[in-house]
């Protein structure tokens, strides 16, 4: 794609949302390609979209990649299932020092998020912490 056609892209992503938003896979798929085309080692790839549903799709990416280890683990599955699948699965191949970010902890229309918390972690092992600039999102650092 020539860089005009990527600006072009860009600009069409930013009219429809006064931002950035991938409505599909396909949108997701060339995001991607976009963020990797100045990359240091651009040709190797470093992201790999699984489309599907997460309870199935988590284990089975796992069983395939058994070397995979996490260091950071964005949760915004706003429902309790596919939470306690990713907490499940994840969670043990996360370092000391890996991330966590919930985006609807502790949040009344979702309780999903909360209650796979409780139930696989416990709050009393987490410190969790907010970002000043946004009152949903929160995140804890794995001691």
């Amino acid at each position: 794609m020539a860089p005009e056609d990527e600006h072009s892209v860009i600009k069409t992503a930013e009219r429809r949302t006064g931002g950035y938003l991938a409505d599909s896979l396909a949108d997701l798929q060339e995001a991607v390609r976009l963020y990797d085309a100045n990359r240091f080692i651009g040709h190797i790839e470093k992201v790999e979209l699984v489309k599907g549903d997460v309870t199935q799709t988590v284990p089975a990416y796992l069983a395939r990649e058994p070397q995979t280890v996490v260091s950071l683990l964005h949760l915004d599955l706003d429902l309790y299932e596919p939470t306690c699948v990713c907490l499940e699965n994840f969670l043990p191949r996360m370092p000391k020092g890996a991330v966590i970010v919930f985006d609807e902890l502790n949040n009344r229309t979702w309780p999903g998020e909360t209650r796979a918390v409780l139930e696989r972690i416990g709050l009393n092992n987490l410190r969790i912490q907010r970002f000043t600039y946004e009152p949903h999102v929160s995140y804890t650092i794995l001691e």
